[in-house]
């Protein structure tokens, strides 16, 4: 009996110090710097484009950009699910190449995008740094003045103590200072979680309180959840799609199913179609969504027909039927 007590006393205090790192680790590993973009105040409202992935057509949200003394527009994917504004270095090579240090500057030790000026439709901002991701090649197609060309991601540093509205049914994407007054009236305001510049949306799925991460760069999902929850979302007889996807060199495999299940957030109920889950992910990436908290992942697939409203600066969100 002392032996089992002893046996039990370490497992516990195993548990304990593995609880205690993870929570270290997990607020370590998502903590994000201040931003360092700096918008001039005043409102952007701007059209987005989609581009797909080849199966779904709304997997990538992209926002217009140009440069300074360029006179063609380029493109950045917004991405919630990336706390920071990255551009991608070989297409930055090419536009200096024909442009110029003023329309690009140097990039320092090939990493860091310095006081760097650009505008996001209409609204102009500089960048004291900038991190740049060897993401892509360099290719532009200059001829063509139409041509879709992604030069870097719009992360969440651009929306911090701002609110932005996403017209999915009017494919438009607005950032203001304050809420907008014809917003404010009859909607119901909900709390959210702005930490490290990652959106937490509270809500509910299929009646049970949980937490979704809002990332709108993983849209060819509708729902990423762990496989219990979606074996309970599972209609019976539903055929189960599997594919497999490269995340950083590793093979994750994606299995996903049809659900007549659905999300609620306040009063606004929306349809799940589809839900999926991962296996390949690795032990410390599980134990982070644990220590997280986390119910699940959507990006801009569950809101189409609708909008989404978030205030980053006081924390509330609504989706507007």
């Amino acid at each position: 009996m002392k032996l089992l007590k002893r046996i039990l006393l370490s497992f516990l205090l195993l548990l304990v110090v593995i609880s205690a790192g993870g929570y270290v680790y997990f607020k370590n590993k998502f903590e994000v710097g201040p931003s360092q973009l700096r918008l001039v105040s005043q409102p952007l409202t701007v059209p987005f484009l989609w581009k797909s992935n080849g199966a779904e057509p709304h997997a990538f949200q992209l926002i217009p950009v140009t440069l300074h003394g360029c006179p063609k527009t380029f493109y950045l994917q917004f991405d919630t699910g990336s706390p920071y504004t990255i551009f991608y270095q070989a297409k930055l090579e090419t536009i200096e190449k024909k442009y110029g240090p003023a329309t690009v500057p140097q990039v320092a030790n090939g990493q860091v995008l310095q006081n760097f000026s650009f505008q996001v439709g209409s609204l102009p901002l500089t960048a004291s740094a900038l991190p740049v991701k060897a993401i892509g090649d360099g290719a532009i197609d200059w001829a063509d003045t139409t041509s879709i060309e992604v030069i870097g991601t719009l992360g969440t540093d651009f929306i911090q103590d701002k609110v932005l509205v996403l017209d999915y049914k009017k494919s438009l994407f607005s950032v203001y200072d304050q809420f907008p007054p014809n917003l404010a009236r009859g909607i119901q305001l909900l709390d959210f979680q702005f930490n490290s510049r990652r959106i937490l949306l509270p809500g509910q799925i299929n009646g049970k309180e949980t937490a979704l991460m809002f990332d709108s760069g993983s849209s060819a999902y509708e729902l990423l959840t762990d496989k219990s929850t979606w074996l309970e979302m599972q209609s019976p007889h539903s055929p189960v799609d599997t594919a497999y996807v490269n995340s950083w060199g590793k093979t994750i495999t994606a299995f996903t199913t049809t659900t007549t299940a659905e999300a609620r957030f306040g009063q606004v109920r929306l349809p799940l179609r589809k839900a999926t889950y991962l296996e390949g992910m690795s032990l410390v990436n599980q134990l982070l969504t644990a220590f997280s908290g986390l119910g699940g992942m959507t990006g801009n697939k569950l809101f189409l027909g609708h909008t989404l409203v978030l205030d980053t600066r006081h924390q509330k969100f609504a989706v507007l039927p």
